[in-house]
């Protein structure tokens, strides 16, 4: 069976969805080329304490 052909099968009969939200890794990376290193930190900090 081809990738096409197994990719086929699996999405047949599936629901796909698009989510138009922000990327939360595009803006992480745009606060770390422009320094904001303790916004990062702080959101290090609440995600851990979340898990």
């Amino acid at each position: 069976m081809t990738t096409a052909a197994a990719i086929d099968r699996l999405v047949h009969h599936s629901v796909i969805l698009e989510l138009n939200l922000p990327s939360y890794r595009l803006e992480a990376s745009q606060r770390r080329q422009a320094g904001d290193h303790a916004v990062q930190d702080v959101s290090l900090k609440s995600e851990a304490a979340a898990s």
